[in-house]
């Protein structure tokens, strides 16, 4: 039985496709696929080892690295023009959600265990900072970025809310309620 995860990601005009995927006996992996636009087919250009349980992707276009989430404990930073893992750094215990500022190169990690998101300089690989945004051990998940007005959202699904805040200052946020399990 294998488990897929895929994203669609627009960068330097080609369309990328990244299959996140686990299969019985093998091992975990990143597949990145590319093709110019409009082209019909899609072949895999290389497969990158990024530990166990791949479960989101993001990419920082600017500087051309590929974060990946895995459900243990780590985000792994690819360089995306060579394809070979830079860096794996310790990011909770059940990283899940992740969004890349593309302006500041800050990248925003949620631990769904923890309630935490931790924020992570793309540039150095070290984080600067964790800020508890989760009630209980269920609750955030999603991130989102906007790089224009620096503006970042967090799903809390077991509260109902969305977290807002602007990623240049951090104490200063806003709860939204939103419907069941955002």
């Amino acid at each position: 039985m294998t488990a897929r995860h895929r994203g669609i990601l627009f960068a330097a005009g080609s369309i990328v496709l990244a299959t996140l995927g686990v299969s019985a006996g093998t091992a975990p992996a990143v597949q990145i696929t590319a093709s110019e636009p409009p082209a019909s087919t899609y072949a895999v250009i290389k497969t990158i080892d990024v530990g166990n349980t791949p479960l989101a992707v993001a990419v920082n276009s600017p500087d051309d690295s590929v974060y990946v989430t895995h459900f243990i404990d780590n985000l792994y930073v690819v360089d995306g023009s060579i394809g070979v893992v830079d860096d794996s750094i310790p990011s909770g215990l059940a990283p899940l959600g992740i969004a890349v500022d593309q302006d500041d190169d800050t990248v925003y990690v949620t631990d769904a265990f923890s309630g935490l998101l931790r924020i992570i300089n793309g540039g150095t690989f070290t984080r600067d900072d964790t800020m508890q945004i989760g009630l209980n051990l269920t609750d955030s998940y999603g991130v989102a970025v906007n790089s224009a007005d620096d503006t970042v959202y967090v799903a809390n699904s077991s509260s109902n809310s969305v977290v807002v805040f602007n990623g240049a200052n951090i104490d200063d946020t806003s709860l939204v309620t939103v419907d069941d399990s955002p």
